[in-house]
């Protein structure tokens, strides 16, 4: 595959960031970070709608930028819709599923790459706990939310999306944590 746009999603501590910038510093490609309620000031209201307005806000720039530039963003739509699945809401659904489904016809019509930062069920207590947001902290701390939010990746975006994540374990199969290049590197293969 060919692609000039990519889009790094996973779980909380993966690295996302890391690989981000990563490809940003070597590789010139534009980054796009991954929206944070906590960073704006907006701890209060309805903190789901606003981060699907960044979403929208960071997808115009994704899709409208020079076709030949390359550019990575650290969650998009998708990873709004994969929590509102894990947590079993519908109510604020209906705004984001317009933003994702229009993102979506715009992805399959051009060269996206979907990326999935994973560790396994029994790994992630390796994982850094730096999470600030207390909320979220309880949400994957507490029953089946992590195994509903990869659920989402892995099985209803292919069959429902047609969408195809490329998921990457940040460990090997010896267990040993891999190296933000080593991820780079497994990422730029499938490009």
């Amino acid at each position: 595959m060919s692609a000039n746009r990519i889009i790094i999603d996973g779980f909380w501590g993966v690295g996302k960031t890391s690989v981000m910038q990563s490809f940003e510093q070597k590789f010139d490609y534009i980054a796009i970070g991954e929206p944070d309620h906590l960073k704006s000031g907006n701890s209060t209201g309805n903190i789901d709608n606003w981060y699907v307005e960044q979403h929208k806000m960071n997808l115009n720039l994704f899709c409208a930028s020079n076709n030949k530039s390359e550019i990575i963003m650290e969650r998009s739509i998708i990873s709004s819709m994969a929590y509102f699945y894990a947590i079993g809401e519908n109510g604020e659904t209906k705004h984001a599923l317009e933003v994702f489904n229009q993102f979506l016809k715009w992805s399959l019509d051009n060269k996206v790459i979907h990326v999935f930062l994973y560790a396994e069920k029994n790994r992630l207590k390796d994982l850094p706990s730096d999470i600030r947001d207390t909320h979220m902290q309880k949400r994957i701390g507490a029953g089946d939310f992590l195994e509903k939010y990869e659920k989402f990746y892995r099985i209803i975006l292919p069959s429902k999306h047609k969408t195809n994540p490329l998921f990457v374990n940040i460990f090997d199969k010896t267990g040993r944590r891999r190296s933000t290049n080593e991820i780079v590197d497994l990422i730029r293969a499938y490009l």
